[in-house]
């Protein structure tokens, strides 16, 4: 699991990609902090996940994922803007999913039914619930053929 640690505020601009790839069945983020420092966290179903030395997310991918087709309909309680901080307390996630809606996807690495903050950083929201990442919404997906 990866908890969070802290949110680092900025005004400045976040970079932040999504890609899928049919070909190859794969949902990539991309954001500023990915670079050959970051560390990889194997998960489950075709997953990994790069954090930098501080927690930051570098990268997320997932190579033929469970998917489901549904709409968006999630409430979050709390909305905040930053770049959260996480430490990895387990890597072991039970049944990672992607969820796919027009124009963008969310990994979930956990199913919850309550999400109490969604911290947006760049065209990202993580989703986080008591302290743990549980999913990763990305909007604005870039479809490559």
């Amino acid at each position: 699991m990866l908890n969070i640690k802290n949110v680092k505020q900025s005004d400045a601009g976040f970079y932040t990609e999504s890609t899928y790839t049919p070909s190859v069945q794969t949902y990539n983020i991309l954001t500023e902090h990915m670079s050959g420092d970051c560390i990889p966290i194997q998960i489950e179903c075709g997953g990994c996940i790069w954090l930098d030395t501080e927690g930051a997310l570098g990268e997320i991918e997932f190579i033929y994922p469970k998917t489901v087709q549904s709409p968006l309909l999630h409430n979050v309680g709390r909305n905040i803007m930053g770049t959260p901080h996480f430490e990895v307390t387990d890597s072991i996630y039970e049944s990672p999913f992607v969820q796919v809606f027009e124009g963008g996807f969310v990994i979930w690495l956990k199913e919850v039914t309550h999400i109490e903050l969604g911290i947006s950083d760049g065209e990202i929201i993580y989703f986080i619930s008591n302290d743990e990442l549980c999913g990763i919404l990305a909007t604005k997906t870039v479809i490559n053929e």
